[in-house]
């Protein structure tokens, strides 16, 4: 994607960008600029400024990505019908589930909150969606109301140590408790208060209605609902019921093949097969452990000027330096690392909550006589190659490319990049997690969260 295309594609979801000297500025909608979008940006800053103090006009077309359509119930987007397919071939575990705390600092006033949740729930149809069956095939349900925040567990008596305590094993024990995708409701809060003026909302949800990216958005605008209790707000234009449809509608055989060639190329030779001794054949059993770490604030800011001198970013230089451990710790040198990109492309869907994610594999082989700083360019060079072909559903990946199938394990990889930048609080709002042991699809992951400068 050259410049010009990326100028267009920004423009169509309401960004505003200009140039200060050899500073780029942007203003967006909530939502819109989600770390692949940074990324480009980023990438291609030198490129926009030159198009932008050139006066060069980029063409423009709105387009209505999200037709209203009425009729049967709506159906699974292509990342639910992958989630719905998992659950049923691993009713018992809790690899689906997300979670997540809202913090508010200071003593929240508990039925304005309760109103303020209500009123989100309200809005956005997908946080009260379940799912039925009509003629064999699952379909959205959405719930006519939206449950009321259930009443406080007040540990404000407590010590900060024994809240904490408390916290990490409430989290834990709901996130090991599963969701039925056809009663619901699959969205579970807990509040508590806590010592030091602290209120939050522990939110516990299957992964079919949620994603990463929707957190902020919640957060923002139960931010908003609360700070301004009697104001008058419109429904959004557009659900993620209105997105599914629009997903299944626009699909064409000819767009698909084309994207499903490109990828049994790109993924040549890659086997599918796990890369840890000894799990080649076994059934895996989904579970796994979590340690948790931070990178000191010396060596974060190495990674950051050298993703600055290489015109890369920071996502990048971890990416580049976790495969060249992966690389020398299991002695492979072709891996198929994964990673979420966001579906979130247009005005229409930048804040819009639900599932809008797909994974796909980022490849990079190693050799001996490479050096990290070429290493991290052929990273870079990937990532803006796969996200130009990031559309496709991973399911159809798959299906392209045949990988050797382990029952019990992800296919095609496993091994999986998050990378999530931690924004400042809104309203006195903020979002964190609480680590918990947890079962996995992927035989490892590296989630790490920027919480910048």
């Amino acid at each position: 994607m050259n410049a010009a295309d990326f100028l267009n594609q920004l423009r169509e979801q309401g960004v505003k960008l200009w140039a200060e000297g050899d500073r780029l500025k942007f203003r967006a909608p909530p939502g819109v600029m989600s770390i692949d979008v940074k990324e480009k940006l980023r990438l291609h800053k030198h490129d926009l400024i030159h198009h932008l103090n050139s006066n060069i006009t980029v063409a423009h077309t709105s387009v209505n990505r999200l037709p209203d359509e009425s009729g049967q119930s709506p159906p699974l987007s292509f990342a639910q019908q992958s989630l719905w397919f998992l659950q049923q071939l691993y009713p018992e575990s809790n690899a689906s589930n997300e979670q997540f705390v809202l913090r508010y600092d200071g003593n929240a006033d508990f039925s304005e909150l309760s109103r303020a949740w209500s009123r989100l729930l309200q809005r956005h149809h997908i946080l009260r969606t379940h799912f039925n069956i009509e003629n064999g095939e699952p379909r959205q349900c959405v719930a006519p109301d939206g449950a009321t925040l259930p009443e406080p567990l007040d540990w404000r008596s407590l010590s900060e140590i024994e809240a904490t305590t408390r916290l990490q094993n409430l989290a834990s024990r709901e996130f090991s408790m599963g969701f039925d995708l056809l009663s619901g409701p699959l969205l579970r809060p807990l509040v508590c208060l806590l010592p030091a003026n602290e209120t939050i909302i522990l939110v516990t949800a299957q992964h079919i209605i949620a994603d990463g990216l929707s957190v902020p958005l919640l957060r923002r605008e139960l931010a908003e609902y609360y700070a301004q209790p009697g104001k008058s707000w419109d429904q959004p234009l557009h659900q993620f019921a209105d997105y599914a449809r629009w997903e299944q509608n626009s699909s064409n055989a000819e767009w698909f093949a084309q994207e499903q060639d490109w990828w049994r190329n790109h993924l040549h030779g890659i086997s599918g097969a796990p890369v840890f001794a000894g799990a080649s054949k076994e059934v895996a059993k989904p579970r796994s452990a979590r340690f948790q770490f931070e990178i000191d604030a010396t060596l974060a800011e190495q990674v950051r000027s050298m993703a600055t001198a290489e015109r890369a970013t920071v996502f990048m230089v971890l990416l580049a330096a976790w495969r060249a451990w992966l690389s020398l710790s299991l002695s492979a040198d072709d891996l198929l690392i994964g990673t979420p990109v966001t579906l979130r492309k247009d005005s229409n869907t930048a804040g819009m909550l639900g599932c809008l994610v797909n994974n796909v594999g980022l490849r990079n082989s190693l050799s001996a006589d490479r050096s990290f700083r070429q290493l991290l360019q052929f990273e870079r060079s990937e990532l803006l190659t796969v996200l130009d072909h990031s559309q496709i559903p991973f399911e159809r990946i798959v299906e392209a490319v045949q990988p050797e199938r382990v029952l019990g394990r992800h296919p095609l990889f496993q091994l999986m990049f998050f990378y999530s930048e931690q924004e400042a609080p809104t309203l006195g709002f903020s979002n964190d997690v609480v680590v918990v042991d947890r079962d996995s699809f992927w035989d490892m992951d590296l989630t790490v969260t920027d919480y910048g400068p």
